[in-house]
């Protein structure tokens, strides 16, 4: 800050004297007041002393991780904070869940085909999911092809049943079909099938007469049903 020049000093104590009687004085360029700040020139000694310095810190801002914590502590925030975490952890569970079906259908698969000696035409893979036996719980029937079974050129089709239970799928029955699986679908608790099979002037490799299959779960066996005509 500028010094004080012998003349300010004089005009300040003078004006602070009680008593006298003399023309009010004004502030000039330089001045400051008993505080020590620089006042502003033209002001009265009584509003040259409420003058603050102009060089005084500011109160410091609150920081952002604080700011942050208040706000998250608020029953607001931590009522979506809740949500979004019981979010994640259902999502975790469902891809757990999604993941674990998947295993248990190629465990079973593979048992299979290790049981006939094929092996599984990946591509070929179908699954419909749906409450199978009626217990209001989401199973699932894969419908899949082994190449090679039983020593064999071409292709035999299975149908596999896996039923959940405590939350896991397990494998019920497997029903051997009759000709290639086409299409898989799931209605009212029974599989529909599309088949084909061979007909008089088919070869072994090339299937040609289209059918329906209806399959229903009961008692954890696969029943097929007569298709009405």
């Amino acid at each position: 800050m500028r010094r004080l020049n012998a003349m300010g000093v004089l005009l300040l104590v003078g004006l602070a004297m009680p008593g006298c009687k003399q023309k009010e004085v004004l502030t000039q360029v330089g001045d400051i007041n008993l505080a020590g700040c620089e006042v502003p020139a033209g002001m009265t000694r009584e509003a040259a002393e409420k003058v603050e310095c102009a060089d005084s810190e500011p109160a410091a801002a609150p920081e952002a991780s604080a700011i942050v914590a208040r706000v998250e502590a608020t029953p607001v925030a931590a009522a979506a904070n809740a949500s979004a975490l019981a979010a994640v952890a259902t999502n975790l569970e469902a891809g757990q869940a999604v993941a674990l079906d998947a295993e248990v259908i190629k465990v079973a698969i593979l048992a299979r085909a290790a049981q006939d000696g094929g092996s599984e035409y990946t591509d070929a893979r179908k699954s419909v999911g749906g409450d199978l036996d009626g217990d209001g719980t989401v199973d699932v029937a894969v419908l899949y092809s082994l190449e090679g079974a039983a020593g064999g050129n071409g292709s035999v089709g299975y149908l596999a049943a896996f039923v959940r239970a405590s939350g896991q799928l397990k494998l019920v029955d497997t029903a051997t079909l009759s000709g290639s699986a086409q299409a898989l679908k799931l209605k009212d608790g029974a599989v529909h099938l599309k088949l084909l099979s061979l007909g008089m002037d088919d070869s072994a490799c090339c299937p040609s007469v289209e059918e329906d299959a209806i399959y229903v779960l009961h008692g954890n066996k696969w029943l097929q049903v007569q298709v009405q005509p």
